[in-house]
């Protein structure tokens, strides 16, 4: 199934669950981190690169990566990015400032290639709680407009959603998920729109998490501007 999120922030729909099954999609990095707060992220600000400078280099990325922009433990363990072509290139590491008012970020490095879009992996049943910034450009200056399409694939197999977010210029879109008991495996990301953009990910945060928010918790967080969806299984089977 495929589900439309707005970055317009609006509380979507609430099913007041009390199951460890429910699944809940934010769009507001406030009101997923009052909710899970303290989770391990990804800022690849050790990467070797100047501010307004772009570097290349053979994927995937992992904490295992040495290759003069980084260094082993760089990257945080159990997470992966690659391109989705899995070959061994096509990556890209932004300086601060290349796309304006960002700070470091990573994508590919395939434009107008199909097979390369963005895709990040969880490993070791690390993940039933992610959120991360997305971005879409194609060149230093402001980044795109427009729909991304968010792939969720979960550890077991055939369990997974898509959902289309809209970019917003110059400042992206955040998404937010968490899966209750479903474990997540792999989140892929594809600008849908034209002309083709590199799909750029930034400040990914991730972990296992079991608290289920209380019907007040969620009336609450929804002034804090979180569109949720909440359902009673994780994951569409």
């Amino acid at each position: 199934m495929i589900r439309v999120l707005s970055t317009l922030a609006i509380l979507a729909f609430v099913c007041f669950a009390t199951s460890a099954q429910a699944e809940i999609i934010f769009s507001s990095r406030a009101a997923f981190e009052a909710m899970f707060p303290g989770l391990p992220t990804e800022d690849f600000e050790e990467a070797n690169v100047a501010v307004g400078s772009a570097a290349f280099f053979n994927g995937p990325l992992s904490s295992t990566t040495n290759n003069g922009i980084f260094a082993p433990g760089d990257i945080l363990d159990n997470l992966v990015i690659r391109d989705r072509s899995f070959n061994s290139g096509g990556m890209n590491a932004l300086g601060a400032g290349v796309i304006t008012g960002t700070s470091r970020m990573v994508g590919n490095d395939q434009l107008d290639t199909f097979d390369a879009n963005t895709q990040m992996l969880f490993l070791n049943n690390s993940a039933n709680t992610i959120g991360f910034d997305m971005f879409a450009a194609r060149g230093s200056g402001s980044s795109t407009a427009g729909r991304m399409r968010v792939s969720v694939s979960g550890v077991t197999p055939g369990v997974g959603e898509t959902y289309i977010v809209n970019l917003a210029q110059d400042t992206g879109a955040f998404f937010g998920i968490h899966t209750g008991n479903e474990l997540i495996d792999q989140i892929e990301l594809t600008y849908l729109d034209s002309p083709s953009q590199v799909e750029f990910v930034d400040n990914i945060s991730f972990g296992v998490t079991t608290a289920v928010p209380e019907p007040s918790t969620l009336i609450a967080l929804s002034t804090l501007g979180i569109a949720m969806l909440i359902r009673r299984r994780a994951l569409k089977r």
